[in-house]
């Protein structure tokens, strides 16, 4: 498996302390059947201003020469979509995944900016592909996933957190994974990890959970066969998965109220 968002460099940002525990998060990402990682540290949230593409590769260098457990680690950031961000699009190098087309894009947890298809279309006009990562873990999203669906069919590529998928963040997020999964709206599943304690560098159980949900076919593109694109650079179209799906009014009220949500879709 292949891990395209991981805080695993050391003391950078709100990942591993020191390098010890790098290799410590090392180690328990190849016994959990991981081969590959993508390094992201955050680099333009709060007071992290990992934004120098030399110093990254600088420190993944480092990191695969001390790394003795057969685990291959590639260069990557994880960019907060911010306006300040925005602004600089025309100026700075971003860097993306192992100096490919793909970037890693998050978007806050509680609100989704009304003009985020507009940003989305100027990283590609820029020559990258954004990737969404953990929208499931947006409340707006979580409130209409066919967002989601737009997003998706105006070109750009969604990536779920595995702590997401068996029911880390509370069983609403499990179940918008799922349903996202099940309507071909998702493309990659990473660990998001941060250490060795509550946010570990682990994939299988994710693994398995999508394995019985959606079929082996779907796991192989989700955790291995479009990660490996993403790192090499090659082409990954939306549609991969599947043609995507949008969620229609009727199954949105199920889903609302299987997790526990009263009232349809637009009730007062």
């Amino acid at each position: 498996m292949i891990d395209i968002h991981c805080h695993i460099l050391p003391a950078v940002d709100d990942g591993p302390a020191n390098l010890a525990e790098s290799l410590d998060m090392c180690r328990m990402a190849r016994r959990d059947g991981i081969s590959h990682i993508v390094a992201t540290p955050h680099a333009n949230k709060g007071c992290y201003r990992n934004d120098d593409p030399e110093e990254i590769s600088r420190q993944v260098e480092k990191l695969n020469r001390l790394c003795s457990s057969g685990l291959s680690i590639y260069p990557g950031a994880d960019y907060c979509l911010t306006m300040d961000l925005m602004s600089g699009l025309g100026r700075r190098k971003f860097q993306t995944i192992n100096n490919r087309q793909y970037i890693l894009l998050e978007i806050p947890d509680d609100v989704v900016l009304p003009n985020l298809p507009d940003l989305f279309f100027k990283f590609q006009l820029a020559g990258m592909v954004p990737v969404i990562t953990h929208p499931e873990r947006n409340f707006a999203v979580q409130q209409d996933p066919s967002k989601i669906y737009h997003w998706v069919t105006a070109g750009n590529l969604i990536q779920l957190t595995a702590g997401s998928v068996y029911g880390r963040f509370g069983k609403r997020v499990r179940e918008i994974s799922l349903l996202l999964i099940k309507h071909h709206l998702v493309h990659f599943i990473a660990t998001d990890a941060h250490g060795i304690r509550s946010r570990r560098p682990f994939l299988k159980r994710a693994r398995l959970v999508v394995e019985k949900e959606a079929g082996q076919e779907t796991a192989d593109l989700l955790f291995s066969q479009n990660p490996k694109k993403a790192v090499n650079g090659e082409e990954i179209e939306p549609d991969e998965m599947g043609e995507p799906e949008e969620p229609g009014k009727n199954q949105l009220w199920w889903f609302l109220k299987k997790i526990g949500l009263t009232g349809h879709p637009g009730s007062s």
